[in-house]
Formats: C-alpha cells, structure tokens, sequence
C-alpha cells in the first residue's frame, strides 16, 4: 500500500471520528495482522496476535508503525 494511499486512507478516519471506522491490515495468506482506529485524536493501533494496542499521535508516526509490522 502507497503512503499516499495510507494517508487518504487515514484522512477518513479524522474525519469521520465521530463514527466507529476500523481498518484491518492482513498479511499475505489474508491473516489478520492488525487494525487501526482514531480515537481521541490519537491514532490506535491494536497488533491482533500479540492483542496490543499502541496510540501515535500523528499520521506519519502511525504509517511507519504499519510498514515496519507489514514487512516484517
């Protein structure tokens, strides 16, 4: 997935954060991997096999998390 594309898809989230707008990334074999959601202006990001949940701030912080569990 593009940054670009990431961060439209991100512009959704803000500005629609009155509704609840999850979005799953999944890994190869279509493998739910993680979700993201925006919630009290912080980014939330939950990793679904370790069930963790980590919050950025900013929309740039919150892609690079993406990518590096996405490639890893």
């Amino acid at each position: 997935m593009s940054t670009d594309l990431t961060k439209s898809t991100f512009d959704i989230l803000t500005e629609f954060q009155s509704c609840n707008i999850s979005i799953v990334f999944n890994d190869e074999e279509q493998v739910p991997l993680l979700s993201i959601s925006y919630t009290a202006n912080l980014y939330e990001i939950t990793y679904l096999q370790a069930n963790t949940i980590e919050t950025h701030e900013g929309v740039e912080s919150a892609i690079s998390a993406i990518i590096k569990e996405l490639d890893t």
